[in-house]
């Protein structure tokens, strides 16, 4: 995956299977934008317990993802780039849950999310492995400009193959 990294934004994880950028000087609630290989999806939020058998296509991933307890998930839409088919769909924490809002996981680590925290999801299927890339954040109103930037980050994707 390709994308254009605008001026104030450097890589704030970077793992075989995990990268993002982030705003630099915002803190821990700025916005994040994370591109990762998800593998599975927690059977509850409360819990690390995986889905067996683990989604075994694109619409079961989603599917699953909108379907966690507790969340809230829009319908999710087909996107393309550069022929290559996913989904894109936006999920919302609950406001409480009492425990530590886990979601999907990447060989290396199930993700949690904090409390209201939005995603906005574009998932690709490229060779069979699922590719989320992950806008996350919470609301604000106005939006900061770092979130409006990210979103450009994510309309400048394109997939070398």
């Amino acid at each position: 995956i390709v994308f254009d990294v605008p001026a104030g934004f450097a890589p704030c994880w970077d793992s075989g299977l995990e990268q993002a950028i982030c705003p630099a000087g915002e803190g821990n609630l700025a916005p994040v934008l994370g591109f990762l290989v998800v593998e599975n999806v927690v059977e509850q939020p409360c819990s690390e317990l995986l889905r067996d058998p683990p989604p075994d296509s694109l619409e079961e991933l989603v599917a699953a993802i909108s379907s966690l307890d507790g969340f809230e998930a829009t319908p999710a839409v087909d996107v393309s780039i550069d022929g290559v088919a996913g989904k894109r769909f936006v999920v919302t924490a609950p406001d409480s849950l009492g425990c530590q809002r886990l979601t999907w996981s990447t060989a290396e680590r199930t993700n949690g999310v904090g409390i209201g925290e939005v995603n906005e999801l574009t998932i690709f299927d490229i060779d069979g492995s699922f590719v989320m890339v992950s806008l996350a954040h919470f609301p604000t109103d106005p939006p900061r400009q770092s979130l409006l930037a990210l979103r450009e980050v994510v309309d400048s994707i394109r997939i070398s193959r």
